[in-house]
């Protein structure tokens, strides 16, 4: 006969059992699913109310949060352990300097482009020279470089203002290795002009088998063109989140 087991528990650290039985599903080598429900799931599903109810008290959103304060300082510096499903000593990076520092290599090029402030509301037509101007002078040298038969592959990190995007070119080896070919950093570049520079790079990949683009905040506008462009089966539109981070780091690491 079948059956099943539910283990329901907080956290006790992150080298323990539990937490290493939790690692396993997730990484897909044990058979099972975890489901995470924290404090602030179960207030919005009603919590505080059920307790109201079975004491016969009045609910209203003042006694809530007053209750939630008091639950929160209560547990301390335990709480987010206690409350929020975090285990304590989980800040080990799961990409560490070391291994960062192992990855990088002189011989990478990197295509750089930044513009003042006043680019922006330029004429459409001269900010869309400047771009051409830049991408074939510093992008299709590098391009020319590719191997003509190998697949390739692209990442992309959006930024605007104060942080880059950043595109990475892939090419994959017959080893099945990806190698990142060069970089494009563009620093204050309107996104139309961060669009046009997307699409020359693509459309002069050989071989182009797909991408996974940034498609948080403003970075939506790039993810869904391309995958206009170049169809969705192909384009990866990625939205990191707390959620997002649970599902593929532990197959990751593993």
């Amino acid at each position: 006969m079948g059956g099943r087991v539910i283990i329901i528990s907080t956290h006790n650290g992150v080298d323990n059992p539990f937490n290493e039985l939790i690692a396993e599903v997730r990484e897909g080598r044990r058979k099972g699913s975890v489901h995470r429900i924290t404090f602030d799931d179960a207030i919005k599903d009603g919590l505080y109310k059920r307790i109201c109810l079975r004491q016969g008290k009045e609910w209203t959103p003042e006694a809530e949060e007053e209750w939630i304060a008091d639950i929160r300082a209560y547990y301390g510096d335990d709480a987010e352990e206690e409350l929020d499903c975090i285990p304590r000593n989980s800040g080990g990076a799961y990409l560490s300097r070391a291994l960062i520092e192992s990855r990088m290599t002189p011989e990478t090029k990197i295509a750089r482009w930044s513009v003042k402030d006043a680019f922006t509301h330029l004429p459409e037509h001269i900010r869309e020279a400047e771009c051409l101007e830049f991408c074939e002078k510093e992008i299709r040298p590098l391009l020319a470089g590719l191997p003509k038969k190998a697949r390739t592959f692209l990442g992309e990190d959006f930024g605007r203002t104060s942080d880059l995007t950043v595109l990475a070119p892939l090419y994959q080896l017959e080893a099945l290795t990806r190698r990142v070919a060069f970089l494009v950093e563009l620093r204050n570049i309107p996104f139309e002009q961060q669009r046009q520079v997307l699409f020359y790079v693509i459309d002069n990949l050989p071989n182009f088998m797909g991408g996974a683009l940034d498609a948080g905040g403003n970075g939506h506008y790039l993810a869904e063109v391309a995958a206009q462009r170049y169809g969705a089966l192909r384009i990866q539109a990625v939205k990191f989140s707390e959620q997002w981070y649970l599902s593929h780091m532990p197959p990751f690491k593993s």
